[in-house]
C-alpha cells in the first residue's frame, strides 16, 4: 500500500493492525512521518526536501514575476527512500 501523507499513512497502519493485517500489508508513506522509526517494523516513506522544494518553486515564481516569459520549465527533485521494514515484507512461501 502507498499512502500519500503523513496522517493517512498513521491511519492506514492503525486500520491493518485492528484487521491484524499489518505484517501481511507492505506500507509505504510519502513524506516524513513522525516517529516513523518507532513502528514495529519501522515505516518505510519515501521522504522529499520540503525546503528545496519551496526555494525551487519561489525561484520560479520571482522569475516569472520579474518578466521571464520562457517556456515552461519541469524540474525534478529526488527524493528519498528510508527503508524501515514495514514496506519490505519477505514474499509468502507457497504450500508445498
Amino acid at each position: 500500500m502507498f499512502t500519500s501523507e503523513g496522517r493517512i499513512t498513521i491511519d492506514a497502519v492503525r486500520a491493518l493492525r485492528d484487521l491484524g493485517l499489518r505484517r501481511r500489508v507492505a506500507v509505504v508513506g510519502f513524506g516524513a512521518v513522525a516517529n516513523g522509526d518507532v513502528f514495529e517494523p519501522g515505516l518505510t516513506v519515501v521522504e522529499h526536501d520540503a525546503t528545496e522544494l519551496g526555494r525551487v518553486a519561489a525561484e520560479l515564481l520571482f522569475a516569472r514575476v520579474d518578466g521571464f516569459d520562457g517556456p515552461p520549465q519541469q524540474i525534478v527533485l529526488a527524493p528519498r527512500l528510508v527503508a524501515r521494514g514495514l514496506g519490505e515484507l519477505p514474499a509468502p512461501v507457497a504450500a508445498a
